[in-house]
């Protein structure tokens, strides 16, 4: 079992600043030989974000996003959690987000649990 939180805060600007999320999955290479592949069940947008404040046209966010995945994982296999910005109205083109700061609550955890050991 692998599970995984994210929480940051980020500004962005422009006509879809508030229809940005974060997004997170786990990905896995097995045997480590650099072909990675996204762990079933494992990705997860955020459905929701808390607007801080708007300043210059500019959004400030705070978002959390969670998932986690059952997957077998053997000896050699690497196991890579990857996170970006996600907003499903940006047809094309480039769109920016940035983090900003970071304080004791923002950041990623993962936690890997071991058959047998699920409570």
């Amino acid at each position: 079992l692998i599970l995984w939180n994210l929480n940051l805060y980020f500004r962005t600007n422009g006509t879809y600043a508030l229809r940005t999320s974060t997004a997170g999955k786990i990905e896995k290479d097995p045997g480590g030989g650099g072909s990675f592949s996204i762990v079933p069940g494992s990705f997860g947008v955020s459905a929701s974000r808390y607007r801080a404040f708007a300043y210059l046209g500019s959004s400030f966010f705070q978002t959390g996003v969670s998932g986690g995945a059952i997957t077998n994982v053997a000896p050699g296999d690497l196991i890579s959690f990857r996170w970006g910005f996600h907003n499903s109205n940006v047809a094309g083109g480039s769109y920016t987000a940035v983090l900003i700061g970071s304080t004791p609550d923002t950041g990623a955890t993962i936690n890997i649990i071991p058959a047998g050991e699920q409570g």
